[in-house]
């Protein structure tokens, strides 16, 4: 069971909303494409699985899940957290200083910038002075929203800010080692959807992150479940896919385009992917 604590249930068309939630019994929780969560957890433990993945939450987490995702807690206790429902829209009318945080990047972007499949790295925990800061910001908000008083919606915005750049703030200067390397990945990523058609090697790759291609391979492979290879593949094989859907151009000319100077290298990556030739693919879909 939840227990929500929600002392005025007006409707506003707000761009948020905030809820403190005592959490007894295990649940699942759905959301949709439309809002996102930052949950703080303000007392207790939980087990949080996401993405087939499991994770011990406590107090002091932050978390973000973007997109539609199911998410369920177990093993409970004594929970409690502050959730924060907002439209992924809002971010993209913050102040483009808050937007060029390193931190704001990789806890509450880069599910949307980065291309499918990342690992669960939109979390953060925080040290006791830093958890006080936080807790404290955030109770006033939900004050705010909560009492509405007059002004209530200026200071419940101005209270949310705060807190994206706090804790932006403090993702961007944690003292994992990985973690400071995760923007330098994203980086990586950018680089590689602006370059896949070119001969891109691991070597340049790891230079933009700043690693050794040992550890960039490492890293790279742990969060977005393929090796930077794959993932180079991936994109031009569905740049390929849409080339052969929307134009008129012929297969050694797609090949080309997507980077391949052997048409019969090409054909056999992408039966490899879709379980056809692009001839096959393309007749097949009446595309011409």
């Amino acid at each position: 069971m939840i227990k929500t604590i929600n002392k005025n249930s007006n409707n506003y068309d707000l761009p948020l909303t905030i809820s403190f939630q005592q959490h007894k019994e295990n649940f699942d929780i759905d959301i949709n494409n439309e809002f996102s969560e930052l949950i703080f957890v303000s007392e207790g433990t939980a087990l949080l699985m996401i993405n087939s993945e499991e994770y011990t939450v406590k107090a002091g987490d932050v978390f973000v899940i973007n997109g539609k995702k199911n998410y369920k807690y177990r093993n409970l206790e004594d929970f409690y957290t502050y959730k924060i429902n907002y439209k992924f829209e809002y971010l993209l009318f913050l102040d483009n200083e808050i937007q060029r945080l390193p931190g704001f990047q990789m806890l509450f972007h880069s599910e949307h910038i980065i291309f499918r499949g990342i690992s669960f790295q939109n979390r953060l925990h925080m040290n006791i002075l830093d958890y006080e800061k936080i807790k404290t910001t955030i109770e006033t908000m939900y004050l705010e929203y909560t009492e509405k008083h007059e002004g209530w919606h200026t200071n419940l915005n101005s209270y949310f800010n705060l807190t994206i750049v706090h804790l932006s703030r403090i993702y961007a200067f944690s003292e994992s080692s990985e973690i400071h390397h995760l923007n330098n990945i994203t980086n990586v990523v950018s680089y590689i959807e602006n370059n896949f058609t070119k001969n891109i090697s691991i070597n340049e790759l790891a230079s933009i992150a700043n690693l050794s291609t040992r550890h960039f391979n490492r890293m790279f492979t742990k969060i977005y479940r393929t090796t930077p290879l794959n993932y180079i593949t991936s994109m031009k094989m569905q740049h390929s896919y849409y080339l052969l859907k929307n134009t008129m151009l012929n297969i050694s000319e797609i090949a080309q385009k997507c980077g391949y100077f052997d048409s019969n290298y090409f054909s056999r990556q992408f039966k490899k992917i879709y379980g056809m030739s692009p001839k096959e693919f393309r007749n097949q879909n009446n595309f011409l």
